[in-house]
């Protein structure tokens, strides 16, 4: 490890993180699954592409394909 990096971070780079947010469009459920696991739901919002040709036709079926059990929060309907 380079000594200026701890140097020029008070804090370690797993807090730095929790700043970023993620969108829920990603290559697959599992990673998905991955993203929350490793970020925290608080962290990912609904992601489509859209107006693009390349992203998610329903990003709400996305989610849920992901079978998350706090999926109804995260897409902010009720929970079953």
């Amino acid at each position: 490890m380079r000594p200026e990096g701890p140097a020029a971070i008070p804090h370690e780079p797993r807090h730095y993180a929790r700043r970023i947010w993620v969108d829920s469009l990603t290559l697959g459920a599992s990673n998905l699954r991955v993203i929350v696991d490793e970020r925290g739901l608080d962290r990912v919002v609904l992601g489509s592409d859209y107006p693009f040709d390349m992203g998610a036709d329903d990003p709400v079926r996305a989610v849920e394909s992901a079978e998350l059990a706090p999926a109804a929060r995260l897409l902010g309907l009720p929970a079953p």
